[in-house]
């Protein structure tokens, strides 16, 4: 497990967790030492693609192919157990490209609380993720990506209709060649009402 550099994992549809959580952090943020790229496609019954308390410890990791997988809730998320981590704050220096696809369920990128900054990100494609709360965004000063996930959004009904308080947005593509004060310019937005 040391040495592996590449997680490719496809049409496992019983599959439920790829690591299982156990008590010992230090054990699991080492499990993965040299891993580059994480390609999971169409394991159905995935609640999460790795526990949370293994990120740190993915420092090498520069490719996270994620999709078709109906059941997942995070990316990187918590399993059976409960587990809280002092420190929510985790750095993935290598990650220059983030693919989500045809996730339905797929809640968050990591735990409500946790925020993941990607100092090379590249390419991010978010897409049919529709329940997805996970804000991602651009620091001007130094051009990092920030992912932070936050709780579900809240929607209010009046007289039949219901309103989201924030629409929800999907991005399609984003290649950072170029940098806009906000958001990339390269990325597609699109809200509930033009779909």
């Amino acid at each position: 497990m040391l040495q592996l550099e590449t997680l490719f994992v496809e049409g496992c549809m019983e599959l439920q967790q790829i690591v299982v959580e156990d008590d010992d952090d230090d054990h699991l943020q080492s499990l993965f030492p040299n891993l580059s790229e994480i390609h999971v496609r169409s394991c159905h019954k995935l609640k999460c693609v790795l526990p949370i308390t293994m990120a740190r410890g993915l420092q090498q990791l520069k490719v996270v192919n994620v999709g078709w997988a109906n059941q997942l809730e995070e990316v990187f998320g918590h399993t059976d157990r409960v587990h809280v981590m002092t420190d929510k704050e985790i750095q993935l220096p290598q990650l220059d490209m983030l693919c989500l696809n045809d996730l339905p369920n797929l809640a968050n990128f990591c735990p409500v609380g946790y925020h993941f900054i990607f100092r090379s990100l590249e390419t991010l494609i978010v897409e049919s993720c529709r329940k997805m709360n996970t804000a991602f965004s651009l620091d001007q000063r130094n051009k990092f990506v920030h992912a932070e996930a936050k709780a579900p959004k809240i929607s209010m009904k009046n007289e039949g209709e219901e309103f989201n308080l924030r629409p929800r947005i999907e991005i399609v593509c984003w290649k950072s060649g170029q940098f806009p004060k906000v958001l990339p310019s390269k990325m597609i937005l699109k809200t509930d009402k033009q779909t």
